[in-house]
């Protein structure tokens, strides 16, 4: 698994590469890669648009419709306001529907599971960005999620990088409760995923199952123009996937195809890879391999932790996700394909693969 290249250049769709020490050299190979990328994103553009990196004039700004909040048995705590970007030219990629113009944002609805280090900040930062409306933060808590998998992970790695991580979790906890009791004046990035909600007005709720028709006809009263996965832990059916109006998009951290399924900041660090990334894909029915909106490179020859990775992969994840966000504003995002037979999968790894993992002095946290 060594030497695997990813699909577009490092940074592409607008983030830089993020890395446990250094930022990652690009190889020939890579240069010529992102060649190829560059001339077929540049000839898929629609005319008159140049991308969704550059910076976007303002517009008006509204409230939001507190008609979403009682879809969600919610009331809204303070009205959120969002301005309006530029116009878009037609649809975006992977769906049909009204095209997204200056007199209001895109609409997106947030899937994901609960996360104290590195979700939050990334929703925060779709939420803080002009032109995007997030109309609802929901966060599953389904069998597959990392919190409800405490036992196999105290199996895998043990109670020490258990217990660092829980150390970590409880001062997240704690500045949480702080900023709940400051009404949110406090600076600093949001300590949860409610927080995030509270800081922004935007409706919060837990959910069981993601494809429950009493929770897919709430979500189609937010008529969302896109929906975000981060992290979603279950699998998306196909209602699900064609209730947006331009489909689902997921983050997953690694360089698709390689590496698709479960834990890859576990199995990049098992392969001794040199590197990992973040690719943005739409959705499917399958795992990790629709097409790929965007793709960016990690240097992680510095990590010795599961928690490293996660942190470089996640942080370059969300800021790749948010130039997505903004490029499906704008107008069609062309997909380059994901070939899943080039590339890898991998499941839950084996008591057997965990003590390797140890023995070789990498750590959960």
């Amino acid at each position: 698994m060594r030497g695997l290249r990813p699909l577009l250049r490092p940074g592409f769709g607008g983030s830089e590469p993020f890395a446990c020490g250094a930022r990652a050299p690009r190889s020939p190979a890579l240069a010529g890669a992102a060649r190829v990328a560059g001339r077929y994103f540049a000839a898929a553009q629609p005319p008159g648009t140049s991308g969704g990196s550059e910076a976007r004039s303002g517009g008006t700004r509204r409230a939001g419709n507190p008609d979403l909040f009682e879809s969600f048995g919610m009331t809204r705590r303070s009205p959120t306001e969002h301005q309006a970007g530029r116009p878009a030219s037609t649809r975006a990629a992977g769906a049909g529907g009204d095209a997204v113009t200056s007199s209001r944002p895109l609409r997106v609805v947030v899937l994901t599971q609960e996360d104290r280090f590195f979700i939050p900040r990334n929703v925060d930062l779709i939420c803080r960005e002009p032109g995007m409306e997030v109309r609802a933060i929901v966060v599953l808590d389904a069998r597959g999620s990392l919190t409800n998998m405490r036992g196999r992970l105290l199996r895998w790695f043990g109670p020490l990088s258990l217990a660092r991580l829980a150390v970590r979790a409880g001062v997240m906890a704690a500045l949480d409760a702080v900023q709940r009791v400051s009404g949110g004046r406090l600076p600093g990035p949001p300590a949860s995923l409610r927080a995030v909600a509270r800081r922004h007005g935007v409706p919060f709720s837990v959910e069981r199952d993601a494809n429950a028709p009493d929770f897919l006809a709430r979500l189609r009263s937010l008529q969302p123009d896109v929906v975000v996965s981060f992290s979603a832990p279950q699998v998306f059916r196909r209602e699900l996937l064609e209730l947006p109006e331009r489909g689902c998009v997921n983050l997953h951290c690694s360089l698709l195809p390689h590496y698709r399924g479960l834990l890859p900041s576990f199995w990049v660090l098992y392969h001794g890879e040199p590197r990992s990334g973040a690719t943005v894909h739409l959705m499917d029915a399958g795992i990790d391999d629709g097409g790929i909106l965007g793709q960016v490179e990690v240097d992680i020859r510095g990590c010795r932790t599961m928690a490293q990775v996660l942190d470089a992969t996640k942080r370059a994840g969300g800021d790749l996700m948010l130039q997505t966000l903004r490029r499906m504003r704008e107008g069609p995002v062309p997909a380059l394909p994901n070939p899943v037979d080039a590339g890898s999968y991998f499941t839950w790894p084996t008591d057997d693969e965990a003590r390797a993992f140890r023995g070789k002095g990498l750590r959960l946290a």
